[in-house]
């Protein structure tokens, strides 16, 4: 899949990656998720290039659910199914088939749709790439990277890694599918995963817990952008600074090589 708005050769270290801001997964959504909107200012700081925060990225990505109107996800697709049933997306030969549960939910973010738009307010900085995932009908997609059986790439951990991108950092929503997911991909695939607690929100809260065990289990860094009511983690400052410095000691190292 082509990423927009991806273009150029640029050397990066650091991604901010926006997880699914749209309109539809806002806290009166079809699928709600309580305190979506009142992220969209944290995160427009971090993306903001002249802010303190938004100066320690070197490439934003802005990911969107973008579903065909019988997405394997809709509970409508399935006759007789409720929300928050589960079916099974399979792969592979009849005879052997891998099988994942697959959430259902109402409707939500149909391309081209009003609620598939990013929510209002967002200010998306010139020269952001943008992802749309979940775009055919049997396959679901929480990650930004692949589907959810990793049989399908969007190319995104391709471009940041030709980018030289080596951090990545999760915010947005929903802490319990999709921001879970790319993380889970991300560090799979090799990067460093960090997550600001207080710039993500779950669907529930029980889930959203559940899922920031799962990624600090994996290998990601918890952290906090903003709140002292984390003071127990470290500051997304802190550890992106001190990330910054072995870097440009491992690049001062083989400058001195050559």
């Amino acid at each position: 899949m082509a990423i927009l708005g991806h273009a150029g050769s640029v050397r990066a270290d650091t991604a901010l990656i926006v997880v699914d801001m749209q309109a539809d997964f806002m806290d009166d959504g079809p699928v709600p998720v309580k305190g979506a909107y009142s992220l969209v200012p944290l995160i427009n700081n971090l993306m903001d290039p002249a802010s303190e925060l938004g100066r320690l990225f070197d490439v934003v990505v802005i990911t969107q659910d973008w579903h065909p109107k019988d997405h394997i996800s809709f509970a409508s697709t399935w006759p007789g199914k409720k929300l928050l049933d589960t079916v099974e997306q399979c792969s592979g030969p009849p005879q052997a088939p891998v099988c994942t549960p697959v959430t259902l939910f109402a409707p939500h973010c149909v391309a081209k749709s009003a609620g598939a738009r990013l929510v209002d307010g967002l200010r998306v900085p010139e020269g952001a790439w943008r992802i749309q995932k979940g775009t055919y009908s049997p396959s679901e997609a929480y990650s930004a990277l692949y589907d959810l059986q990793r049989s399908h790439s969007t190319g995104l951990s391709q471009a940041l890694a030709a980018k030289n991108v080596t951090d990545v950092v999760l915010v947005g929503v929903a802490t319990d599918y999709c921001v879970l997911h790319t993380g889970l991909d991300a560090l799979e695939d090799g990067f460093r995963v960090l997550v600001p607690v207080d710039a993500v929100a779950g669907v529930t809260a029980p889930g959203a817990a559940q899922a920031l065990g799962r990624l600090r289990a994996r290998g990601a860094t918890l952290v906090r952008a903003y709140s002292e009511s984390f003071s127990g983690l470290p500051s997304l400052t802190a550890m992106l600074a001190s990330a910054s410095s072995v870097a440009a000691r491992k690049e001062r190292a083989l400058r001195s090589e050559l």
